[in-house]
């Protein structure tokens, strides 16, 4: 009774041999799909292979891997990083993580991992708002302080009289800033 249970370690070192031979066959096949031979897979040459060579596509099938857009699958691939070109072996590992169907445990890792970045996101967005309410009201209290003053000095100088007249005069920087000349007072060169 006991020699017909299967050993687990048997049944996992098989599992492990097996993936060994299909990333082994797959790295030869993505050897040849790298033309230029610099161990980087570009997309241009990744849909060119797949759409022309029939071998490749049933190796994919064989891993499971179905794929009705080559350019879509090379994009899932090469992840965030939106790169142009993946490393073969990172290439590998990608591919044989997705063969077969998803688990669930694969769809709830997705779940959770999809929760967290909403609420990081959500997060972000409560941040920038605050900030940007902020901001607002600090130009509209540094509005609110310029009108004030123009309104002081008109009414000032209309009392007076006179009106400001201002001279530039230039600045450590190279730029200029304005003063005020007093009325009566000779401009400085």
């Amino acid at each position: 009774m006991k020699l017909a249970k299967p050993d687990h370690k048997v049944l996992a070192q098989e599992k492990h041999k097996q993936e060994l031979v299909e990333s082994g066959e797959l790295r030869r096949v993505c050897e040849n799909i790298d033309v230029d031979g610099d161990r980087m897979i570009t997309s241009e040459e990744f849909v060119a292979a797949y759409q022309t060579n029939k071998k490749l596509r049933a190796h994919f099938a064989v891993l499971g891997l179905d794929i009705s857009d080559a350019k879509v699958f090379f994009d899932t691939l090469a992840g965030d990083d939106d790169a142009p070109e993946i490393d073969i072996e990172v290439f590998i590992k990608h591919c044989m993580r997705l063969k077969g169907a998803a688990t669930s445990i694969d769809l709830h890792h997705f779940q959770v991992e999809n929760r967290l970045a909403c609420r990081r996101q959500q997060e972000f967005i409560e941040r920038c708002g605050g900030r940007i309410e902020r901001l607002a009201a600090r130009v509209a209290h540094l509005a609110a302080v310029l009108h004030r003053r123009e309104q002081g000095s008109s009414a000032r100088d209309f009392e007076h009289g006179h009106h400001r007249r201002r001279r530039q005069r230039p600045t450590a920087r190279g730029g200029a800033t304005y003063t005020r000349i007093r009325p009566g007072a000779s401009p400085k060169a």
